[in-house]
């Protein structure tokens, strides 16, 4: 299957104007933040289209969880809100910013990190409708 979308799997990601670690950075990329894919360099980089401010850039392709366009056009329902906010697994545990998207947020659980593995969300979200009511959550 082609995957031409992501998703941001760590706490904050740089998107760069080239494709190198030394590269100006432009913005960043945010836990659960989806994003196009519009080219792969095959050197371990990734140029996409942030879905939520249309910023453009380079990232790390070890960054991003690679989803379907039908996952992709999923609407979000949360964002984390607290400084301690945090992702758990059996095996990982990790802070994630304020203002973090927690795409395909289902009774507290993301299954989108690593397909064999449950992460938890602990900390403080906020519905989206309560932020903008007139998006249909």
């Amino acid at each position: 299957m082609l995957y031409n979308y992501g998703v941001c799997n760590v706490s904050i990601a740089p998107l760069r104007s080239e494709a190198k670690h030394i590269a100006e950075q432009i913005s960043q990329v945010l836990f659960g933040e989806k994003v196009k894919i519009l080219s792969d360099n095959n050197q371990g980089w990734i140029y996409v289209t942030c879905e939520w401010d249309e910023y453009h850039g380079w990232i790390k392709k070890s960054q991003l969880t690679l989803i379907s366009k039908k996952d992709y056009l999923k609407r979000l329902h949360f964002f984390s809100t607290a400084i301690h906010d945090k992702m758990i697994s059996a095996e990982a545990c990790f802070l994630i910013s304020p203002g973090s998207s927690l795409y395909q947020l289902k009774n507290n659980k993301l299954h989108w990190l690593h397909k064999d593995e449950i992460y938890h969300f602990k900390g403080k979200k906020i519905n989206l409708a309560k932020i903008h009511p007139d998006i249909d959550t």
